[in-house]
């Protein structure tokens, strides 16, 4: 049996690997299922907010 890998699992993960880091391996299917998918939720919708206040501030601030 071959392992396949997918290119750029842990970068895309990395959100909701980080949430799981903070529960033991003992927890659930089902809770950690739901930390990881609120993770990834989370974390991308943070870095979202982040890119736009710099688009903001960044293009007003050149345009001042």
């Amino acid at each position: 049996m071959v392992p396949m890998l997918l290119p750029g699992y842990k970068v895309m993960a990395a959100p909701a690997m980080f949430i799981l880091s903070f529960f033991s391996e003992e927890t659930d299917f089902a809770p950690k299922m739901i930390l990881f998918l609120l993770g990834q939720f989370l974390g991308y919708f943070l870095i979202g907010c982040i890119v736009q206040i710099i688009k903001k501030y960044g293009w007003a601030h050149t345009h001042s």
